[in-house]
């Protein structure tokens, strides 16, 4: 399973997409809710969020003309919201929050890095790689608020 796939997100969505030329983007408030999505299953952070790279020059722009920062550090602003990050790997118009505490995710390692060396034409060629095995674990624990059930520290927002 991945971030999008894993069975125990939790999943929101948002109405305009944050790089859209008509109507009424709201990165700031749509991470809120998202905090708050959190905060009500009783994940409290510290988040990561995951956007895809057509989001990021938006977050960059000022956030007013009056006021002085970028919607990117109007975001950072909002309690429990660690950081925001481009990645190619969460498709346009999703967005990915995860707490990143080790209850929720964790980097499994079968091998650790290393280094091969081994030569060919008895000695006269080398060759060198870099090799590793590892793989992120996502887990779930019993939600301490509302009615309870199996949480994960994974949001998954979709443009609506």
């Amino acid at each position: 399973y991945g971030y999008r796939s894993y069975p125990k997100r939790a999943t929101t969505n948002f109405s305009v997409a944050w790089n859209a030329t008509s109507g009424a983007p709201d990165p700031i408030g749509d991470s809120q809710k998202f905090v708050e999505t959190m905060y009500l299953k009783g994940l409290y952070g510290p988040f990561v969020m995951y956007i895809n790279p057509a989001y990021w020059s938006v977050l960059q722009e000022d956030y007013s003309e009056y006021k002085e920062g970028s919607i990117l550090s109007r975001i950072l602003n909002i309690a429990g919201i660690q950081d925001v990050k481009p990645s190619q790997y969460v498709p346009e118009h999703q967005i990915i929050m995860v707490q990143m505490t080790p209850d929720f995710v964790d980097l499994i390692v079968a091998q650790d890095i290393m280094n091969l060396q081994w030569d060919q034409q008895a000695g006269m060629v080398e060759h060198y790689k870099v090799m590793a095995a590892m793989a992120p674990r996502f887990k779930v624990r019993e939600s301490t608020v509302g009615s309870g059930g199996l949480v994960s520290g994974i949001l998954h927002a979709t443009k609506s």
